[in-house]
C-alpha cells in the first residue's frame, strides 16, 4: 500500500537508469506518491491506516487491526 503525500509536499528524483534515452538531461521527476525507499513513505503510510481506521494493537505497537461487525 502506498501512501500519499501531503498537500504542499513535493518531491522530486532523477531520472532511473535506463531511462535516460526517454528525457532530456536536465530533467527531474516529480513523486506523486510515497514510494518504497524513501524517508517520507513512513509517516504517509501511517497516515493512510489512521484514515482507513485502523487501531494499534495494545498487546503489541507494531500491530494495527481493524474489527468488522457482521
Amino acid at each position: 500500500m502506498h501512501g500519499d503525500f501531503e498537500d504542499d509536499e513535493e518531491i522530486y528524483m532523477e531520472v532511473p537508469k535506463g531511462f535516460e534515452t526517454f528525457y532530456a538531461a536536465n530533467i527531474v521527476l516529480l513523486i506523486l506518491q510515497a514510494l518504497y525507499g524513501l524517508k517520507q513513505v513512513a509517516i504517509a503510510f501511517w497516515r493512510k491506516l489512521l484514515q482507513a481506521r485502523f487501531r494499534r494493537s495494545k498487546a503489541d505497537r507494531c500491530i494495527y487491526f481493524r474489527c468488522y461487525l457482521l
